[in-house]
């Protein structure tokens, strides 16, 4: 279980009640700490590490003017000659699999560390991750799909249920009468874990595991929502690897996505999560060549296990004044240290917070500088199950710096808890971020933020003050230099979401690209914006200035992940929007490279199928569609556009059986039902065509149906 992951490499920004939760997963793409563009090319080429970067003019925008207005492009075009980095091993057809840099496996430690391996399989962090439901783990989930229950998430309703040993989801449309309106059964082949809060699953289809809206809460011993579906992705959405790698060894993955993890899986949290990658020191078995966390800074080792434990280092007032005490070019830690002098936010707190919340509190800044630093290891031995502790270890680093006659608590209430100073100072409760998502549910988490007194219950309030940022230490830079660390080029650029930061958001996103133009996260967040306005605009001449911001935003970003599939999507579709000739061959270029790189990307095939059907290029697009029909959960537009075809070739039943296909994944489409209508009509299936009738009825007024991208423009177009 994880909160609201992404799909894709860079992270979305979740608005929850006014807080913005920034996840900028800073995973440096050289693995050795640099953070500068690639070398993708020569010196002159428009990709390579001298290309004039985006900048900004030197002279702030004139009040009352747009400061994207004054941002000056690199205008160069893409270089689509220069060779795909893995050409070679794509020859052969087959998915190519890469691995991270440097990473062994944890089996590899074990031969030499067997003991500390043996202890560190009963933590609840080596029975994480993402993995295959196998003949052992049907029997566990047995009583879990047992539950009977039926949990409603919007106009749909998911039910969990087993047959034998496979388990299912559901997805339910009934009707105010009881009349069953829609059904998409899905069999579960994954589930991902959080080790002991929660329960998540998914679906292998294609390259991708893709999750459902259900998760099982064993500590409530009752399934609801998964923290990532307030908003119904459905059967949509892949387990995205910046979540996996979180919960597990680093996945192999096919090139072109990281998100495309690919079997066999790796177990849990591992030992090169903390200790970084080990081949250097296999290879030597020097102890230089290896991470030992504890040989660092007390702030190096909140890094390590800030890798995951953290939503948050530092904060931006909503005001727009700057990171508190922050200087460009600082590390990581001198960031931090300077931010948890300022008065936290106290009844609010988030699941995975514990970093951040235990560098507020004075227990933390008291003893820094001290021998008596306090850590995440001070209380949690993270080769062994905290539930193997007695009471008394909880209560050690408490008195190794506060006198037992401290407390002033009658002891008939030290004894009730065990005498823990936990208990009275570290309360448990569900994280606001997590009940504002899954409000049904409640979550015993440990609040880290360590105080004299605690609130009996979190503020339902999310505060609205703030932005969070969120940080990963490269561990290869750590290697050759410990003091080494991230500045602040890519947290600052994270923290240019356009929401919660008001009328400074865009001064800031815009000297963001000047200062931090090797960031590929500003762009990002760029081409978002621009995207927003081609939404939004009221002119053709307003919409053909977004839709080129977002075109040149999108192609700075590849000249960072020039074969990154998703980026190239992104790309294409930028172009489309912009609609030039040159754009178009652009986008047609981008797509081409990215099915060189990925055949099957669900993505890729349907903008590319979808741009030769929308030319008339249909022997083209065909044999694109069925590959894409069959690429991924959620290719509605493939199946639309297939039936069209299948329908203006007089072949009736096919038709139907695609727009079948489609309304399965889209049950609400008006032109659909209608489409089905007509050919039952003529197909002369009285039976189904009254039974769409009663669908549609029951569906509601006219309203209240939806329809996709494919539909909307062939309903324009009257085809």
């Amino acid at each position: 279980m994880t909160p609201a992951p992404t799909t894709r490499i860079r992270q979305r920004h979740v608005v929850i009640a006014g807080l913005v939760i920034v996840s900028a997963l800073v995973f440096l793409r050289s693995r050795g700490g640099d953070t500068r563009a690639p070398d993708i090319g020569p010196p002159s080429s428009a990709n390579g590490p001298d290309a004039t970067p985006v900048t900004i003019d030197g002279a702030p925008a004139p009040r009352g003017g747009d400061p994207l207005d004054a941002i000056r492009w690199d205008t160069s075009p893409v270089d689509w000659a220069r060779p795909v980095a893995w050409s070679a091993s794509l020859a052969s057809g087959a998915p190519s699999v890469t691995t991270e840099d440097g990473f062994v496996g944890s089996a590899e430690c074990a031969r030499c560390h067997a003991a500390v391996a043996e202890r560190f399989a009963g933590h609840a962090m080596a029975r994480t991750g993402l993995r295959a439901i196998d003949a052992s783990r049907r029997r566990e989930l047995a009583a879990a799909f047992d539950v009977s229950t039926v949990v409603k998430l919007g106009a749909f309703a998911y039910r969990p249920y087993r047959n034998g040993d496979r388990y299912f989801v559901e997805e339910l449309i009934d009707g105010a009468d009881g009349k069953r309106l829609h059904s998409w059964t899905q069999e579960l082949t994954h589930t991902f874990t959080s080790g002991v809060f929660g329960l998540a699953f998914g679906f292998r289809s294609g390259a991708f595991i893709y999750q459902v809206p259900l998760d099982w809460y064993p500590g409530a011993h009752r399934w609801s929502l998964d923290p990532g579906y307030k908003r119904n992705a459905r059967f949509s959405r892949p387990f995205a690897s910046t979540c996996v790698q979180c919960h597990s060894e680093p996945p192999r993955h096919a090139v072109g996505s990281d998100d495309a993890v690919m079997d066999p899986l790796p177990g849990g949290v591992g030992c090169e999560r903390c200790h970084g990658p080990g081949k250097k020191h296999v290879e030597t078995l020097r102890k230089e060549d290896i991470v030992n966390p504890s040989n660092l800074s007390a702030l190096r080792q909140l890094d390590v296990c800030a890798q995951c434990h953290l939503q948050g280092t530092a904060e931006l007032l909503r005001a727009g004044r700057a990171i508190y005490g922050a200087r460009a070019g600082e590390p990581l830690h001198a960031y931090r240290m300077n931010y948890v002098e300022t008065e936290p936010a106290v009844d609010w707190f988030q699941l995975t917070s514990h970093s951040d919340r235990l560098t507020r509190s004075a227990c933390f800044r008291g003893a820094r500088g001290t021998s008596r630093e306090l850590v995440c290891t001070t209380c949690h031995d993270p080769h062994k199950s905290s539930k193997a502790e007695p009471a008394s270890h909880w209560r050690a680093g408490c008195v190794s710096c506060h006198a037992e006659t401290a407390c002033t608590a009658p002891m008939p209430d030290r004894r009730a808890v065990n005498d823990a100073c936990a208990s009275c100072h570290m309360r448990k409760d569900t994280p606001g971020d997590f009940r504002l998502q899954v409000a049904d549910i409640e979550l015993p988490i440990t609040d880290h933020f360590i105080r004299r007194r605690v609130s009996p219950k979190t503020s339902r309030d999310a505060g609205a003050t703030a932005i969070r940022l969120r940080s990963i230490t490269s561990y290869a830079a750590l290697v050759s230099d410990p003091a080494s660390g991230p500045d602040l080029a890519a947290l600052e650029a994270a923290a240019l979401d356009l929401g919660g930061m008001g009328r400074d958001a865009l001064p800031k996103l815009a000297a963001a690209a000047s200062a931090h133009a090797e960031s590929p996260d500003v762009y990002d967040a760029l081409a978002s914006r621009f995207e927003s306005r081609v939404a939004a605009a009221r002119s053709p001449d307003d919409r053909r200035r977004a839709a080129d911001g977002m075109r040149r935003a999108r192609a700075a970003v590849l000249r960072f992940r020039p074969d990154d599939v998703a980026a190239l999507v992104d790309y294409a579709r930028a172009c489309f929007t912009h609609g030039a000739d040159d754009a178009i061959a652009d986008a047609h270029a981008a797509l081409d490279r990215a099915l060189e790189i990925m055949p099957q990307h669900p993505a890729a095939l349907l903008e590319k199928s979808g741009a030769l059907f929308r030319a008339g290029r249909l022997d083209e697009a065909r044999p694109l569609l069925r590959r894409a029909a069959d690429a991924g959960p959620d290719q509605v537009e493939a199946h639309v556009m297939l039936g069209v075809l299948a329908r203006d070739a007089g072949a009736l039943a096919d038709a139907a059986a695609r727009f079948e296909a489609a309304r399965k994944r889209e049950p609400r489409d008006g032109w659909l039902l209608d489409q089905l209508a007509s050919l039952y009509e003529r197909l002369g299936n009285a039976e189904r065509h009254a039974d769409l009738a009663r669908i549609r009825a029951g569906l509601g007024t006219p309203g209240s149906l939806t329809s996709t991208r494919a539909t909307r423009w062939l309903a324009s177009s009257q085809r």
